[in-house]
């Protein structure tokens, strides 16, 4: 949610969000993140979409976050789709906590 209050306000592009991100995993010695955002940072940048950007990584986005990405790309409400995979991740969290 916090990144589609980012996008939504106006003060950044996608990429300087993931380029934030990136710099926060690296500070924190998370290089793994840190890599995969660098390489969707460059996807968006060679003109590829959100939702295109994160099916090259289907062991870390469903293929449900991938759809809500690509209807808020389509609907120019991308800010609101960050809101609802929030929601649903969240909600993925809670129902796997019942079963451990």
């Amino acid at each position: 949610a916090e990144i589609g209050g980012l996008l939504m306000s106006g003060y950044c592009r996608l990429s300087d969000t993931l380029c934030s991100i990136e710099d926060l995993f690296k500070s924190r010695g998370n290089h793994d993140a840190a890599n995969v955002l660098n390489e969707m940072k460059e996807s968006i940048n060679s003109s590829n979409t959100f939702s295109e950007t994160l099916s090259k990584f289907p062991k870390i986005f469903s293929p449900a976050f991938i759809a809500v990405m690509k209807g808020g790309e389509l609907e120019g409400s991308l800010n609101k789709s960050f809101v609802l995979c929030k929601e649903m991740i969240l909600e993925e969290y809670r129902i796997a906590g019942m079963f451990q």
